[in-house]
C-alpha cells in the first residue's frame, strides 16, 4: 500500500511556470497509473 500525505509538497521535474493545480493533477494521474500497474492500493491526500 502506498500512502502519500501532503500531495501539494511534491514537485515535478519541469521548471515551467504552470498553474500549480494542473501540475498536482498531472502528478496525481501518474501516481494513480503507477499504482494500477503495480496492482497496489494507494491513498493520496492533498
Amino acid at each position: 500500500m502506498v500512502i502519500i500525505d501532503c500531495l501539494q509538497l511534491i514537485t515535478s521535474t519541469t521548471n515551467r511556470k504552470k498553474r500549480r493545480d494542473l501540475e498536482i493533477s498531472k502528478i496525481t494521474r501518474k501516481l494513480k497509473l503507477l499504482a494500477v500497474e503495480l496492482k497496489i492500493p494507494s491513498i493520496f491526500v492533498a
